[in-house]
């Protein structure tokens, strides 16, 4: 009977926990200004011509973050990454920032260690976005928004 309880209780937790996952507003994700699934259009309005552009234009450069677009819709933007301190997201994370920051976010959606380093994802509430956070020695490094 004890096993039996104990197994419900258990059951009811990880029900629970599921349901109650830490999802962001889609607004909240993205980097500079720039969200993904945002146009090309939207891109310059927001935040001007790139710095430069990868050979074949679906990477654009600027100082501090990255834009890549989707290869199967061109002109929306489906990425944007930082690995640089002065670049913030729209929740106020940045790089260089200690990963107790991202408590404010609430518990991670997915929590991925790989030795030295350990990546925390987020979804939007409606799940078309994901943040994720890369950490190394407890200090964020990079910070990438995608479309999912």
């Amino acid at each position: 009977m004890t096993k039996k309880i104990a197994a419900f209780v258990c059951g009811a937790t990880l029900a629970f926990s599921a349901v109650c996952s830490a999802t962001v507003a889609p607004e909240k994700i993205g980097i500079a200004g720039v969200n993904p699934g945002m146009s090309e259009s939207a891109l310059v309005a927001a935040v001007g011509q790139p710095n430069s552009k990868s050979p074949k234009g679906d990477d654009w450069y600027y100082n501090g973050f990255t834009v890549e677009f989707d290869k199967d819709r061109p002109g929306v933007v489906e990425e944007i990454t930082t690995r640089n301190a002065g670049i913030s997201t729209a929740a106020g994370i940045s790089v260089g920032q200690n990963v107790s920051v991202l408590n404010a976010l609430g518990q991670a959606d997915k929590t991925d260690p790989d030795n030295d380093e350990t990546e925390y994802t987020r979804y939007s509430n409606d799940y078309s976005k994901k943040l994720e956070v890369d950490v190394v020695n407890g200090v964020i490094v990079k910070i990438s928004c995608k479309l999912r």
